[in-house]
């Protein structure tokens, strides 16, 4: 206050005791705190109940705008009453579909009744007619009992009447008979008088001599036929001695200096034309087959043409492709089989050559060898300039220059 400084401190008498006012005051700060966390309790609470207020409020909104629009209690009266009237009128309405269906029932099981004797009447008239079906008896309608009897009966009636106008003329055809039947007897006593079998009159007996006669007749022919079997194996004996003669003239004049030449290189030819006409047929889809003409040159068969036989310098650029193929490969396989199978040739290589194809012949040959590669399992490697059918190769060595050096990758389609 008069800005002198406190050099001492006066003296004061200390508090008896500062624990009791210290232990109210936390225990008025922890009233505090718990009153202040009812207090937040509370304010929730009246925020939760003002929401649920507000909501409670708007849903009344809504059951009166509801109720505004419902019907009145008398409508609602009468729509009771209506209620009870369907009700009833639903049960005497059930009450006769009940009766229908026990209505139906029993028509049902009359309806079986009925059926099961339309059946056995049906029988009846198939016993009826399968007997005199022979006798040309009409075809029934299997949609009208009754009518398939009327027709039935109206058949036999007619039927009645027209073989009892027969019957006179059937008399006398049966006098005929007879009278033949005894003409038939004599003309079969004097033909067994013929054989040498007399004296029979009784059926039983004449059948037994015949048969008698023919056992003798058939050991007869038995010992002919032998006589021809005999016959034949000379014939036989003589036809192998000629062809054997015949064979070794043959030999004779093949096995001469020229001659046996000209023939091996003819069969091997034949040998090698008919292997690759196979193939060909395979790779040309059935058109073209391989044949040498009398002068041992190549033609080909085009069956898509008649068979009209042509040479095999008139085929395109891919058709000249696949009959060198199939040469190619015939004669690989006779190669293997002249090394008794200690060669296998499984692999096989094409160097150019597809340059001067036009584009149909090109996609022949790459056809021809995508088919060769899948059907036989031998690889088939292709040495070309031509991009179209490098393209088609599934694995690709890829040969390039750089520099003074060439450099080769591997590519996959």
């Amino acid at each position: 206050m008069c800005l002198r400084p406190v050099t001492t401190l006066p003296r004061h008498a200390a508090a008896a005791d500062l624990g009791r006012p210290r232990a109210a005051s936390e225990a008025a700060a922890q009233e505090h705190k718990r009153l202040a966390r009812q207090h937040g309790d509370a304010a929730q609470a009246t925020a939760g109940a003002r929401s649920t207020a507000q909501a409670t409020q708007r849903r009344l909104a809504e059951v009166e705008s509801l109720l505004g629009e419902s019907p009145s209690e008398a409508e609602v009266a009468m729509q009771l009453k209506l209620i009870v009237v369907a009700d009833q009128a639903l049960d005497t309405a059930r009450r006769v579909v009940a009766a229908r269906r026990a209505a139906v029932s029993a028509a049902e099981r009359e309806r079986a009744s009925l059926v099961s004797e339309e059946k056995k009447a049906w029988a009846a008239l198939r016993r009826s007619r399968d007997p005199v079906v022979g006798l040309g008896a009409p075809e029934v309608d299997a949609a009208d009992l009754a009518q398939a009897w009327d027709s039935l009966a109206a058949w036999a009636a007619a039927q009645r009447a027209e073989r009892a106008q027969r019957q006179p003329e059937l008399d006398a055809a049966a006098r005929t008979l007879g009278q033949q039947l005894g003409e038939g007897a004599d003309a079969l006593t004097a033909l067994l008088a013929e054989h040498g079998i007399t004296g029979l009159t009784d059926p039983a007996r004449i059948t037994a001599a015949v048969a008698e006669r023919r056992t003798r007749a058939e050991k007869e022919l038995e010992a002919v036929r032998q006589a021809l079997r005999q016959a034949a194996r000379l014939d036989r004996q003589i036809a192998a001695a000629r062809e054997e003669e015949q064979v070794a003239t043959t030999l004779g004049g093949l096995l001469k200096a020229n001659t046996f030449e000209r023939w091996l290189c003819s069969e091997a030819l034949d040998s090698l034309v008919a292997e690759a006409s196979a193939t060909l047929m395979a790779l040309s889809g059935g058109q073209y087959q391989l044949d040498r003409d009398e002068r041992n040159e190549l033609v080909v068969v085009d069956f898509e043409d008649a068979g009209a036989r042509r040479p095999v310098h008139t085929l395109s650029g891919g058709e000249t492709f696949q009959a060198s193929l199939a040469l190619a490969l015939a004669l690989s396989r006779q190669v293997v089989e002249l090394s008794s199978g200690l060669r296998d040739l499984n692999s096989m290589f094409l160097d150019e050559g597809f340059g001067t194809l036009d584009e149909d012949s090109l996609e022949t040959v790459a056809s021809t060898l995508e088919r060769l590669a899948a059907d036989s399992g031998r690889m088939v490697g292709i040495v070309t300039h031509v991009a179209a059918l490098a393209e088609r190769v599934p694995v690709r060595f890829v040969v390039s220059r750089t520099g003074a050096t060439s450099a080769l990758r591997q590519e996959r389609a």
